[in-house]
């Protein structure tokens, strides 16, 4: 590419050019005679400049005449004018652009009459030979079409004369199935009134046939009623008899076996008893499992209690001395947790005599069948004599009511157990003062 070809290929005419087209080529609504002859002049111009520009030899091409149309249009700001056109859609602004425009196609003749020739004779011939072609094959499609519509209209005058004789069979058919249709109608009426007539006979016959059975039937059902009742009467004061019989056998298996009962209740109500007591020391053994589970708590209170206030000491006051009302405090909870264990042992033991006590009378009571089955009745009746003087008539008062407080030699050793951890609070005190 030679430096006149580069030259005019970058000329700035070009993107000028390109600009306009761009903003030309806005489509707005609402856009009447006048506006539309405005913008097609406006792109006839512009068309003008640009094929005048594009027919242009590159070699030789005007470049001051290219020069003046960019000035020109630069000058008389026929962008700007264009550019208000493309946003507001003013007409007035398209008129101001085909003015400052118009001062300019002088120049673009001059550009355009200089431009290189085109050759169009044969693309011209190509043209006149396609028309002539599409000339000929649209007279032929209407000479067929023609064609086609005559041919259509015969078989619509043929059709229609066939519609009339269609129309006069299918009335001549409606008037005979009218006659058809009259005469079964009449022939049916006929029939169903004889149809009538023999259903009523029919039914008076067959009712009165149904009377008659019925008749029968009742007095047949009266007597066979009548038979059963008897045969029904009879087997149930038979089976009342046979009823009442067996009601006094059961009746006196009753008694029997009551009597046997009666003889076996000493030894139910024994078991009764030996259960009683036996439910009883399992209770005593609950609380007393309950009470040293006690007595052992708050004896491990206490000791954890004198553990703690041994390492911690006793505090003093503000003046240096001991102080006693902490001291005092101390003691009285270790007394207090050991009155409760001593209060919590005295009920154990008393609960576990208690549960030795009906264990022991438990298992009195149930030896005494077995002890005695081997003796004659004159002889069990003595020693179930002695056995119930020695077991029920003894005093049983003072199990498990001895003494449940602190006797002195528990609470002297309770004055000893709280005495010693505060004498050696004491004297701890003593020698850090």
């Amino acid at each position: 590419m030679s430096r006149w070809s580069d030259a005019y290929e970058k000329h700035p005419i070009h993107e000028n050019l390109q600009t306009l087209n761009k903003l030309a080529s806005v489509e707005h609504e609402d856009r009447d005679v006048d506006h539309e002859a405005e913008l097609r002049r406006f792109r006839k111009v512009l068309s003008t400049a640009e094929d005048a520009i594009r027919g242009q030899d590159s070699d030789t091409f005007p470049a001051k005449l290219f020069d003046s149309l960019r000035n020109g249009l630069i000058q008389n700001q026929v962008s700007a004018h264009l550019s208000n056109y493309q946003s507001s859609g003013n007409v007035q602004q398209l008129r101001q652009a085909n003015d400052a425009i118009s001062s300019q196609i002088s120049t673009i003749h001059q550009i355009g009459a200089i431009k290189r020739p085109v050759e169009i004779t044969s693309e011209a011939n190509e043209i006149r030979a396609l028309h002539e072609q599409y000339a000929k094959e649209t007279q032929e499609a209407i000479d067929d079409f023609y064609d086609r519509l005559e041919a259509a209209e015969s078989q619509l005058t043929s059709l229609v004369g066939n519609i009339k004789t269609y129309g006069e069979s299918l009335n001549t058919l409606r008037e005979e199935s009218s006659a058809v249709i009259s005469s079964l109608q009449s022939t049916f009426n006929e029939a169903e009134n004889d149809r009538q007539s023999a259903f009523s006979q029919d039914q008076d016959t067959r009712r009165s046939e149904h009377s008659k059975q019925l008749s029968e039937l009742r007095s047949d059902a009266e007597e066979e009623a009548k038979s059963i009742s008897a045969t029904h009467r009879q087997t149930l004061e038979e089976n009342h008899q046979d009823h009442l019989e067996r009601v006094n056998t059961l009746y006196e298996e009753a008694l029997e076996k009551h009597q046997s009962i009666l003889e076996l209740h000493g030894l139910v109500g024994a078991d009764a008893v030996a259960g009683g007591y036996k439910a009883g020391a399992d209770d005593e053994k609950s609380a007393a499992e309950f009470w040293r589970y006690v007595a052992m708590g708050a004896l491990s209170c206490a000791a954890i209690w004198l553990i703690i206030k041994f390492f911690m000491g006793v505090g003093e006051t503000a003046s240096g001395g001991i102080n006693w009302a902490e001291l005092i405090t101390a003691a009285s909870l270790t007394l207090v947790l050991l009155t409760a264990a001593g209060y919590a042992s005295q009920q154990a033991k008393a609960h576990r005599d208690a549960q030795q006590q009906m264990h022991w009378f438990f298992l009195e009571v149930k030896a005494i069948d077995p002890f005695i089955a081997s003796l004659d009745e004159a002889q069990q009746r003595e020693l179930k004599r002695q056995l119930s003087e020695r077991l029920f008539g003894k005093d049983r008062s003072s199990v498990g009511s001895g003494n449940i407080g602190l006797s002195p030699k528990d609470l002297e050793g309770l004055v000893k157990a709280i005495a010693t951890p505060v004498t050696e609070a004491v004297k701890a005190a003593t020698k850090s003062s």
